[in-house]
């Protein structure tokens, strides 16, 4: 295949996949995501500080919350005020750090750097645009793309720092700045920090590392922005450390609880189709081309290495989407491996070029686009539709709704958070089951009369989770009418005059 032709191939390619990407973003459904973290924003914006109607019950985030993904937070509460609150202003956060990420990467690799030339470029930008994460987490509100974008900067000023005799310093504070910053959009971003120190450390950059670890106190001290007298480290720590995700570090042997986390760490990679072809598709293209990636990108690749093994270290949830802190720097060792592949060229092992490993370098690539396409496939089809959803609420409930408190799904805060009181999240009864396991049937009824909800909404699989499964539509439940159901959802009534003892009962 001549170059002219795999160019003109590649794209093509990549103009598909950027069609079917804009193709998928309107009418793109909310994500539980965009609720949990977007409804503290709304909060600040009316109430002048983040708290969680729909955590109600839990570490009192109704009261206040200094658990959160500060700078998303902020980002949010700024995009509130001037665009409104709806599903798609706290969606275009994230889709504009995408855009913003994808216009500096092209700065930084092909015009400034020379890393890549445009062919691996144009593979590069197949990449983000076809890899499941990245085409499901750029138009979701959550803080891995805004951390991906602050990584990769931070890494080409960290290299600075370790290159330069002019300015190093100076380039280690800003890395740091950028560092710190990372850490105020997730907590999980101290492994940047982390990351970031190590470099330094290994090259013997003692000035720089003083300077970086003054920036990333610099950039992470905008995470205390919100702490007080009342709400200081105390409240902090008690939700910190109040997390349903098991055991904490505080309160296990904290090399158990590293090396626990190193030995799953392979879940991130291996979990379903979605990313399996992704990482067969890295360990090829890494192995084969590793002598050649350690010549030429000798800081890059000890700053991945080190950042992989902090974030294995550190993050007990292995949860795919936070392999996009690293993955500019996976992308660029594939893209330019998988180039020299494609071209025949030498740069890399000889065993790559065979006939054998060919056949199975073409099916991981096959493997790599199927399973991405069909998961973005599933992400695109089902459209958001509010209207469909306000129809359900005025049929089935009457009247003035502004004074009603209700249980239902996190999503429903678009655009219903207008038309109640209060809206407290199904998420927060299968969060307290994790340490309450009455909290199902006639217990998640009671737990719900503590309350005073009014009416009850359940989607799949919280009716089951909650034992509301075998319920018929005119069946109650204590004092709670089954007035609504569909195989996907259930509404309840509170029905204040009726006391019934017997459990399931016909009204």
């Amino acid at each position: 295949m001549s170059l002219k032709l795999l160019y003109r191939l590649l794209f093509a390619f990549l103009c598909i996949q950027i069609a079917f990407y804009i193709y998928s973003l309107p009418g793109r459904e909310p994500d539980i995501d965009d609720a949990w973290i977007g409804e503290p924003a709304y909060w600040m914006l009316k109430d002048g500080h983040a708290r969680s109607e729909l955590m109600r019950g839990w570490t009192n985030q109704d009261e206040r919350i200094l658990i959160h993904h500060k700078l998303m937070t902020l980002l949010g509460y700024s995009v509130v005020k001037v665009f409104g609150f709806s599903l798609y202003s706290f969606k275009s956060v994230s889709l504009f750090f995408f855009v913003f990420f994808l216009i500096i990467f092209y700065y930084l690799t092909v015009y400034r750097k020379k890393i890549l030339n445009r062919r691996q470029f144009l593979i590069a930008a197949i990449f983000f645009f076809t890899f499941h994460y990245t085409f499901k987490f750029s138009f979701i509100f959550r803080p891995e793309i805004l951390m991906m974008f602050l990584t990769f900067i931070s890494f080409f000023v960290l290299e600075r720092a370790v290159r330069d005799k002019n300015n190093s310093i100076s380039f280690g504070l800003i890395a740091g700045i950028l560092s710190g910053l990372c850490a105020v959009a997730h907590l999980n971003g101290i492994a940047v920090i982390a990351a970031g120190g190590i470099l330094l450390l290994i090259n013997r950059k003692w000035k720089q590392v003083i300077s970086f670890s003054i920036g990333s106190i610099v950039g992470f001290s905008l995470y205390f922005y919100d702490f007080s007298m009342e709400y200081g480290f105390a409240f902090w720590k008690n939700q910190l450390f109040q997390s349903v995700m098991g055991e904490s570090p505080e309160k296990a042997n904290v090399f158990i609880y590293m090396a626990n986390s190193l030995l799953k760490e392979h879940m991130r990679f291996f979990h379903d189709g979605s990313i399996i072809g992704f990482s067969l598709l890295f360990i090829i293209m890494f192995t084969a081309g590793f002598r050649y990636l350690k010549t030429k990108y000798r800081i890059m690749l000890q700053y991945t290495i080190i950042l992989m093994i902090i974030v294995a270290l550190l993050f007990t949830q292995k949860s795919r989407q936070y392999i996009l802190i690293y993955l500019p720097f996976l992308v660029i060792f594939i893209s330019v491996c998988l180039d020299k592949w494609l071209c025949s060229r030498t740069d890399l092992s000889a065993w790559i070029y065979k006939k054998g490993w060919n056949i199975v370098v073409v099916l991981v690539i096959l493997s790599f686009v199927g399973g991405s396409e069909y998961y973005n496939y599933r992400t695109t089809k089902n459209k958001f539709n509010p209207t469909a959803v306000r129809s359900m609420i005025k049929t089935n409930i009457k009247g003035n709704t502004s004074e009603l408190k209700i249980v239902a799904p996190m999503e429903f805060i678009f655009n219903e958070i207008l038309y109640f009181k209060s809206i407290q999240g199904e998420r927060l009864y299968t969060t307290l089951q994790q340490f309450d396991k009455t909290i199902t049937g006639k217990g998640f009824i009671e737990k719900a009369q503590s309350f005073e909800i009014d009416y009850i909404i359940l989607s799949k699989p919280y009716i089951d989770n909650l034992g509301m499964g075998k319920l018929e539509k005119e069946e109650v439940i204590l004092n709670y009418r089954v007035v609504y159901r569909s195989p996907d959802l259930i509404m309840l009534k509170n029905e204040a005059e009726v006391f019934l003892t017997g459990g399931l009962q016909k009204q």
